[in-house]
C-alpha cells in the first residue's frame, strides 16, 4: 500500500494500540464486530469506486468484490475532495447484508442497493434517482 491509500484501523477503548486491517475507505463494521467493509483503495481524490473488500478484524482472509455498479461517497468537502469519513454504508442486523445508498449502474441516475453477501449478488431496492443515507432493517 502506498502512501496515497487510506489505512483502516481497529482501536479498542481500552487504551490498547490500533491494529491496522488494511487500506481502503472505511464504511461499515459488521454487527458481530468480524468484518470492517471498505470501498475500494481509499485514495480520496478518486470519487468512484466499483470495488468493496471485507476486512477481517480478527483472524481471517480479505474478501474483495467487483461490484457491478459504482459507488459514490455521500458528501466531499469546500476543496471538493471525497469525504469518504461519513457513514455511507451499513450492515444489516443479522450481518448477511450491507446496504449502499448511493450507487450507479452503467452511469445511470443514483440508487440504492442491497448487498447479498452470501449469494455475492447485488439488488436495487429503489427506482432509479433515489438515494440517500436510511435506515434499513433485515428480514428476519
Amino acid at each position: 500500500p502506498g502512501a496515497s491509500g487510506n489505512f483502516v484501523f481497529l482501536r479498542n477503548t481500552d487504551g490498547t494500540p490500533p491494529v491496522q486491517l488494511g487500506t481502503g475507505a472505511p464504511t461499515a463494521m459488521s454487527p458481530d464486530g468480524t468484518w470492517a467493509a471498505v470501498i475500494d483503495t481509499g485514495v480520496t481524490t478518486e470519487r468512484i469506486r466499483n470495488k468493496l473488500t471485507l476486512l477481517p478484524t480478527g483472524v481471517g482472509t480479505p474478501r474483495t468484490m467487483d461490484l457491478p455498479m459504482d459507488i459514490e461517497p455521500i458528501g466531499g468537502d469546500a476543496l471538493g475532495r471525497t469525504n469518504w469519513s461519513r457513514h455511507s454504508c451499513d450492515f444489516s442486523a443479522d450481518g448477511t447484508r450491507l446496504l449502499i445508498p448511493f450507487g450507479r449502474a452503467e452511469k445511470g441516475p443514483p440508487r440504492v442497493y442491497v448487498y447479498d453477501l452470501p449469494r455475492n449478488s447485488m439488488k436495487p431496492i429503489t427506482r432509479e434517482g433515489v438515494s440517500a443515507p436510511l435506515c434499513y432493517t433485515a428480514k428476519r
